[in-house]
């Protein structure tokens, strides 16, 4: 996805953010990336999800958040205005970012090692302990050691874990070919993200969405769905869960599995067709023939969030 998505953030998570935004437009530059100022824009569909959107833009002011009718939403997000969208409006987040992983991962890599750094690829960490790191290709010795790989520490080190109440969760991810010749530039977050990130979810109208997806589809409550997309230029469709919560049930074919219930595997000839959310919050029909679907890492998550 590529979403350096600052403006949702809340407390420390959002300080984070405001640093990790200022480092990523720096090292952009330095190591001959792109990053994308593509926005974010949220999309509601109900009362409730614009009087999230209103509560936050009130907080944070239009420096930080720009509320859109359906007419301007659709203007950032085309298929918002399309005659049978159930989109009311949204709200555009000017300051987030984006960046191409697969680009951005090498170009970082590149520079450090023209001076000099070794990296050590496709090698499994089993353990750290007090001068070593001990891998899959035998252990190094060090100094100092770092560690930065966030989805792993309750794996290196579980009593860290277990004390803060972190839990690994499960990212999901289906590339698309996007319908017809419509550009979606910005990343869009939906209803189930009003939940997810914490300057949305603070707001008094999260608790009246919570209620409407209670009561319109709570399996996806109970996985602690998220769903958000970007384009660039085919579309990537993305749901992270907590790895310890069941699979959705499809309500078509009532079997669990990925969160796009209906997609088929990478490389099948028959077009996707799946209803992510169940109406309303973020709910998405897609007919596309899928390019690649693929599980990724996701960091931790404090059980708290």
């Amino acid at each position: 996805m590529g979403h350096i998505c600052t403006t949702p953030q809340t407390g420390r998570a959002l300080d984070y953010a405001w640093s990790a935004r200022e480092k990523w437009l720096r090292l952009a530059e330095q190591a001959g990336f792109e990053i994308s100022r593509a926005d974010t824009v949220v999309v509601a569909r109900t009362a409730a999800e614009l009087g999230v959107l209103e509560e936050f833009a009130a907080e944070r002011g239009t420096g930080e958040v720009r509320l859109l009718d359906r007419a301007g939403t659709a203007r950032l997000f085309p298929p918002a205005g399309d005659p049978g969208s159930d989109i009311l409006g949204g709200a555009h987040l000017a300051l987030d970012l984006r960046v191409d992983p697969r680009a951005a991962i090498p170009a970082l890599a590149a520079r450090p090692a023209s001076r000099g750094v070794e990296f050590v690829w496709n090698t499994q960490v089993g353990a750290v302990s007090e001068g070593a790191v001990h891998t899959a290709r035998g252990d190094l010795a060090a100094t100092a050691i770092v560690h930065a790989a966030g989805h792993d520490i309750d794996r290196l080190f579980p009593v860290i874990a277990e004390e803060h109440g972190v839990r690994r969760c499960r990212l999901q991810m289906m590339e698309v070919a996007p319908p017809g010749d419509i550009r979606i530039e910005p990343a869009i977050l939906t209803g189930y993200s009003m939940l997810r990130y914490g300057g949305l979810g603070a707001t008094a109208s999260a608790a009246v969405v919570r209620r409407e997806i209670t009561d319109r589809a709570p399996e996806t409550l109970d996985a602690v769905m998220n769903l958000m997309l970007t384009s660039a230029p085919t579309v990537r469709w993305s749901s992270a869960t907590p790895i310890t919560t069941p699979a959705p049930i499809c309500p078509s074919t009532k079997k669990t599995s990925r969160i796009w219930c209906c997609a088929k595997a990478p490389g099948s000839s028959r077009p996707v067709s799946c209803r992510c959310g169940g109406g309303g919050a973020g709910s998405t029909r897609i007919r596309r023939r899928p390019i690649s679907s693929w599980p990724r890492p996701q960091p931790v998550s404090a059980s708290s969030r």
